[in-house]
């Protein structure tokens, strides 16, 4: 086996097959598939809402018709039921639980009953079915048809046009909730991912150093080879609990049996999900490696890696912000080929439209860059990584 497959092969023994590692994934596993669980249970108990309950006495019959169009007009979900004059009295005096509004009339007087302080736009509806029936009631008076007015009153409301390209973004009629959502779902996971890899990466090296292990491995195998061994061991070691993350949710979705509402591939998106994962995660986690050989303690991992860091949350929030807003702007298309941005903007811009030709492009230019990187963090850390006593600057590292 070579020098690089030796390395990796210890570095999944080492975490893929800890206790610690082992019960996290289960862990993790169980809370996912759990909430799948939660929320079935939750929704199977919801049953089907019919809106709320609006309970109209004999004296008021006349008003149902009218209120039924305006709640459907309006949108307002009511579940109107006829019942007995004096109903709301009657309960309220043997302290039962009334209809949520009971509507009643007194001649001319429309009264409604409530507990507790109605909603105003329940109130708007109940207010605009009474008016609906006076003005049919005063129409029909004069002879005139109150169907005919009802359709010249509709007739005479105003359309909305939206105009082509007036609403964009977020505020857009064609704005596709699912595709955002699963194109956050895939940069926060590979976010998350990449940031857990790129500290295990970095402490791993800065421990070998302490230790002076270093030393003797650097007697058999060369840094570079040394530094991809490792960053590839841990790689896969944190594919492997992508896997688990990205397959648990997928059954979680499948028991709450949301799949069958999904409008967006999810077959296709979760490929493209690891595509951009392994694509990022060569990018960054080798940089990661390469600058933490340039501290000799633990307590200085911290002054290399938060930089890398926060430099990650800059294409996450360009992607989760500018690209729903302006998917297919000349800014965007640019950055969604920039290798150390491309991971995180362009899985969001395939959720808006962006081809697949343009993805291939990212990943390839992407992929070539990744051997760059390599050399450059294999430079930095093979100087780095004897350097003993203070932090090696950059600089210095890089004439080395």
């Amino acid at each position: 086996m070579s020098a690089v497959g030796l390395v990796i092969k210890r570095e999944l023994r080492t975490r893929l097959l800890a206790k610690s590692s082992i019960i996290s994934m289960i862990v993790m596993l169980v809370v996912i598939l759990a909430a799948g669980v939660g929320y079935k249970i939750w929704d199977s108990s919801q049953g089907e809402d019919t809106g709320t309950v609006v309970a109209v006495e004999e004296s008021a019959a006349s008003l149902v018709p009218y209120l039924q169009t305006t709640s459907s007009t309006q949108d307002v979900p009511l579940d109107i039921q006829e019942t007995a004059d004096g109903t709301f009295a009657e309960e309220l005096e043997r302290d039962e639980d009334p209809a949520e509004i009971v509507v009643s009339r007194d001649g001319d007087a429309l009264t409604v009953h409530a507990r507790t302080d109605p909603d105003q736009q329940l109130l708007g509806t109940i207010a605009g079915a009474a008016q609906t029936e006076a003005l049919s009631t005063q129409i029909t008076e004069l002879g005139g048809d109150p169907a005919e007015v009802q359709g010249a009153i509709a007739s005479s409301t105003p359309q909305v046009e939206i105009l082509e390209g007036a609403a964009t973004g977020f505020n857009s009629p064609d704005f596709d909730g699912q595709a955002y959502a699963a194109g956050i779902a895939t940069i926060s996971l590979m976010l998350f991912a990449i940031l857990t890899a790129g500290a295990t990466v970095a402490t791993g090296v800065v421990e070998e150093k302490t230790s002076r292990v270093v030393e003797v491995l650097l007697a058999t195998i060369k840094p570079t080879q040394l530094l991809t061994g490792k960053v590839l061991g841990i790689g896969l070691y944190t594919l492997v609990y992508m896997v688990v993350i990205v397959g648990g949710m997928i059954g979680a979705l499948a028991i709450a049996g949301l799949l069958p509402s999904l409008s967006i591939p999810i077959g296709t998106v979760t490929v493209w999900a690891f595509v951009w994962f392994l694509v990022g995660f060569g990018i960054w986690t080798v940089v990661f490696g390469g600058f933490a050989a340039l501290v000799s303690r633990q307590e200085e991992i911290g002054s290399v890696t938060t930089p890398l860091m926060f430099a990650q949350f800059v294409p996450f929030y360009v992607a989760m912000y500018l690209v729903p807003n302006q998917p297919d702007s000349l800014l965007t298309q640019i950055l969604g080929y920039i290798p150390f941005l491309s991971p995180f903007i362009m899985p969001m811009r395939q959720g808006f439209g962006a081809s697949t030709v343009e993805a291939l492009i990212a990943v390839a230019i992407a992929a070539a860059t990744i051997p760059f990187l390599i050399w450059i963090a294999g430079r930095v850390y093979r100087r780095g990584i004897l350097h003993t006593g203070g932090r090696l600057k950059l600089s210095e590292a890089l004439k080395g």
